[in-house]
């Protein structure tokens, strides 16, 4: 028994020596001594307690500080913190609690991202700046609550943005919807702003998009088809890197680079775009690399099948219409038809809308610019122009009749593409066999699209043309020799874009950085100036003449300029000094969107 007595002490005294030396998890307020503190600045949290307060002497906590922290469950921060750095709080699996002060000014990168537990957040009445992926990887966050007094951001539809919903700063996972409709406002997404969403099955991307960032769709599992807006210019790397169900994506004309990683790890991938183009070639070199062979009926193919096999058509603007339910991968006769559906044409058509003949359809839609515009084959059609008629075409041969008569007039129809003075929009699209075009004296007005992606070599405008219309010449790659008169007042955006002579200016590095035509027309701007002063002979700025030129601070604007376009200086997000300017009469819609101009 004395022995046993002994045994049990000696337990006893080594159960006490082990309880000094074993860390245990603290449940209160964090000791100093846990604290690594360089004047203001809480360099990095080496403690172990669930509940943590921040003092108030603290006004900046550093870059992963509390990162990798799976012991922290609640943390409150002193009311003099006014900047939180990268990844502060980054993997902190176990985060539920999150009390912001009054005093944030700045949230940076990633500061909360892969925080799993974490469902709702309140953003201070003082936080101006949110960096990329802050909730990125937040599997869990459902509600973003704004401070009543905040007018910097808006959480609206499980997305943050910026007041004027302009910008996109992240769509929360944890409300698990399966679509996203994103408001035409919108002009910029973060990156990382979907990172991991593994329950989105379709985005209806904003026609005002400039870009699709860097991250900003990577482990998006469960994507199904996009369609990329006219108005994006670029894809940036990984932007959608491991969508492995990520079967069609829709990309037009207007995207001019795309990163070779930003399609990475998506095996599913079909990539529909215009021949020629840069998507075109991005998805033959990706083919190749990836070892994948996809027929031309795969490309044209119109549906896509989810995880658990339901079949779904891919609409207008990559809408998403359920056919067939369950694990059936049949596909239904119905599925075939959206690709002829008239409204499914969005911005620059992937096939000549003239040309495509479908039976029964007179006439397709899309958007052009902010206009809606009808595409009709007008020989093929009875037109009578609301007057009274004696007379029809003939249905067996239309062509042989080009009058239609009421009692008093007689009115011959256009056989060509030319009405009255006007080339009309769409006129010779995609006429790959128009090299050389003539344009009769007494025309005033080249219409929208009118010779975009046709193989004209040159043109000469007469002096009876005052107006070009928007991408009249798009993507006339030999189009290097153009004489536009002074008769000319008036060119919409991307008239010239992609064409011999624009690309040949534009790498000249001798010509002036102003490209002025027609009667004193600023029509683009190749330089990248912090100070810019325009020449004296300039009379109207055109519409997105320096759209996106963010290096630029301030701007002289002689006395001669009386126009500034529409959008002229939009998204110059660093100008804020105007100068000169006195003779402006006219400054179009949005002509200083997004720029510092108070």
């Amino acid at each position: 028994m004395r022995t046993i007595h002994k045994v049990i002490g000696a337990l006893f005294l080594v159960a006490v020596i082990l309880a000094t030396q074993i860390p245990t998890i603290e449940t209160g307020a964090a000791p100093n001594s846990d604290f690594q503190i360089d004047k203001t600045k809480l360099v990095k949290y080496t403690g172990t307690a669930t509940s943590v307060s921040i003092p108030d002497t603290i006004k900046t906590i550093g870059a992963e500080a509390f990162a990798g922290n799976t012991t922290l469950t609640s943390i409150s921060i002193g009311k003099n913190v006014t900047e939180i750095e990268y990844g502060a709080f980054k993997d902190c699996s176990y985060l539920t609690n999150v009390s912001l002060p009054d005093s944030l000014i700045t949230l940076g990168n990633a500061v909360f991202s892969n925080n799993t537990s974490l469902k709702k957040i309140i953003l201070p009445k003082n936080l101006k700046t949110i960096g990329s992926g802050v909730f990125a990887g937040c599997d869990n966050l459902t509600k973003i609550e704004i401070a009543k007094e905040n007018p910097n951001f808006v959480f609206d539809k499980n997305a943050l943005y910026d007041k004027e919903k302009t910008i996109l700063y992240c769509f929360t996972e944890g409300a698990k919807s399966t679509s996203y409709s994103m408001p035409d406002s919108v002009i910029d997404i973060d990156e990382y702003a979907f990172w991991g969403n593994d329950s989105l099955k379709e985005i209806l991307f904003s026609t005002n998009l400039k870009e699709i960032p860097a991250f900003a769709f990577s482990n998006c599992r469960n994507l199904l088809a996009i369609s990329i807006p006219y108005s994006v210019k670029s894809i940036d790397s990984k932007a959608f890197e491991n969508c492995i169900n990520l079967q069609k994506v829709m990309i037009p004309a207007s995207v001019s680079y795309i990163h070779t990683t930003a399609f990475d790890g998506c095996s599913k991938l079909v990539i529909s775009s215009d021949s020629g183009s840069v998507a075109h070639s991005f998805y033959e070199t990706w083919k190749t690399t990836n070892n994948i062979e996809v027929t031309d009926g795969n490309e044209q193919n119109d549906t896509v099948i989810d995880s658990v096999g339901n079949i779904y058509i891919i609409g207008s603007n990559g809408k998403l219409e359920k056919v067939e339910s369950g694990s059936n991968t049949a596909t239904s006769s119905e599925t075939n038809s959206a690709l002829n559906d008239p409204s499914n044409v969005d911005y620059i058509p992937q096939s000549d809308p003239i040309t495509t003949q479908e039976e029964g359809v007179l006439g397709k839609t899309m958007i052009v610019g902010s206009s809606a515009v009808v595409i009709m084959d007008s020989p093929q059609m009875k037109v009578i122009d609301n007057i009274a008629t004696d007379e029809v075409y003939d249905d067996e041969d239309p062509d042989n009749i080009t009058q239609i008569t009421d009692k008093n007039t007689d009115i011959t129809l256009p056989k060509e593409a030319i009405i009255d003075d006007y080339i009309t929009n769409y006129a010779y699209y995609g006429d790959t066999d128009l090299y050389t075009y003539t344009i009769p004296s007494n025309i005033t007005k080249i219409g929208d699209f009118a010779f975009a992606r046709s193989n004209l070599k040159s043109i000469n405008i007469p002096q009876s043309v005052t107006t070009i219309g928007y991408a009249a010449f798009y993507h006339c790659d030999n189009l290097t020799d153009i004489s536009i008169p002074e008769t000319v007042t008036w060119i919409e955006p991307s008239a010239f874009s992609h064409t011999g002579w624009l690309n040949s200016w534009e790498s000249n590095t001798s010509a002036s950085d102003f490209l002025i035509v027609g009667d004193g027309l600023l029509i683009a701007y190749k330089g990248n100036s912090k100070y810019v002063n325009l020449p004296d002979n300039i009379k109207t700025i055109a519409p997105a003449c320096f759209l996106g030129h963010s290096e630029i601070l301030g701007i002289m604007i002689p006395d001669s300029v009386t126009l500034i376009g529409k959008e002229a200086f939009k998204d110059c997000t660093s100008l804020q000094e105007i100068h000169g300017a006195n003779k402006v009469v006219t400054i179009q819609d949005k002509a200083f969107e997004n720029t510092k101009i108070k």
